[in-house]
């Protein structure tokens, strides 16, 4: 259905018209004034935002300089794990050898060889004429008078000594003490036997000496024997064999402790025992002061003497100086 198109009334079309015109000059005045204000707000309004854009930045860059005063520079690594300390246990330093709390140390210089010779100045006693088998007590007074006690006389070192015998009982077997706690029999007599080391050091030990001491060196080697205390003029007693020879076995018993108990242990005698006293050596010969020759010294080959020592359980004793004392 077709609408009839709209008309305006007649006779106003002049009004109409003149109406438009002025209303469409208004609107164009009143459009440039707007245009013109509109572009004067936008100008302002980028003004201020610029001016804050620019306050800002300023003020950030204000900032982070004075943070980096504050913070030294340090380089930024991605890879680099950070580091968190704890404070759980206490860092304690390692010590170092340049750590001035430890003391240098200082090597002490090797001492100088041994002599390949040397031969003590030593008192001389036999023992025939005095005591038939107490050659560990005469050995024993010649030490003594080297260290100037040559009043001490033998009988007193004898009495000195804890002293025992072997006896037989009606079935025919024999018991006794054993020589490492007593001499056995009689010195005066040719059935006496002996002693060991620790007999002869219990007697010097019992005349409370101050100057000297006696040191049970059982075990000791020859050679070291001889560097370490002949070639310092220091006496040590040797058990080996009469004149050298081959050692045998003797008498045997069973032996009893100092209560007078049979300990169940059985003691052989080596028959030949002998004690002398080591004074000197060279490159193939020890020098030892024997209470059964009449010579001040007597010298053996040492493979000999090492052989009879070795026999006779390498049993030594020897008698030191005592430090401070004014003994030789």
């Amino acid at each position: 259905m077709d609408f009839p198109k709209k008309t305006d009334p007649p006779g106003d079309a002049a009004a109409v018209s003149a109406k438009s015109g002025a209303e469409q000059r208004f609107f164009e005045k009143n459009r440039s004034g707007a245009i013109t204000a509109v572009v004067l707000a936008v100008l302002l309004v980028n003004t201020a935002v610029g001016s804050a854009s620019a306050f800002r930045t300023a003020k950030m860059q204000s900032e982070t300089a004075q943070l980096s005063e504050q913070t030294p520079d340090t380089p930024e690594t991605a890879d680099e794990p950070i580091s968190v300390q704890t404070f759980d246990e206490p860092q304690v330093q390692e010590e170092t050898a340049d750590s001035p709390d430890e003391p240098e140390t200082v090597e002490e210089p090797e001492p100088p060889p041994p002599p390949e010779k040397h031969v003590m100045k030593f008192p001389h006693i036999t023992q025939s004429d005095k005591m038939l088998t107490g050659c560990e007590i005469v050995s024993t007074s010649m030490v003594l008078s080297y260290y100037g006690k040559d009043k001490i006389t033998l009988n007193q070192i004898y009495k000195n000594m804890n002293r025992g015998d072997v006896h037989v009982d009606k079935d025919g077997k024999w018991y006794g003490m054993s020589p490492d706690m007593a001499f056995i029999g009689n010195p005066h007599e040719y059935s006496g036997m002996g002693c060991y080391p620790p007999v002869v050091k219990g007697s010097l030990d019992n005349f409370l000496f101050d100057d000297i001491s006696a040191q049970i060196t059982t075990g000791t080697p020859l050679e070291e024997l001889s560097f370490t205390y002949t070639a310092n003029d220091i006496p040590v007693l040797l058990w080996v064999t009469t004149g050298m020879i081959e050692s045998e076995k003797g008498s045997k018993w069973s032996v009893m402790n100092e209560y007078g108990e049979l300990t169940g242990e059985k003691f052989v005698w080596p028959l030949h025992e002998h004690c002398v006293v080591l004074v000197g050596y060279d490159k193939k010969y020890y020098y030892l002061s024997d209470p059964l020759d009449s010579r001040s010294s007597v010298k053996y080959e040492k493979k000999l003497v090492d052989k009879r020592y070795k026999e006779l359980g390498s049993m030594s004793l020897a008698v030191v100086k005592t430090e401070g004392s004014g003994c030789r």
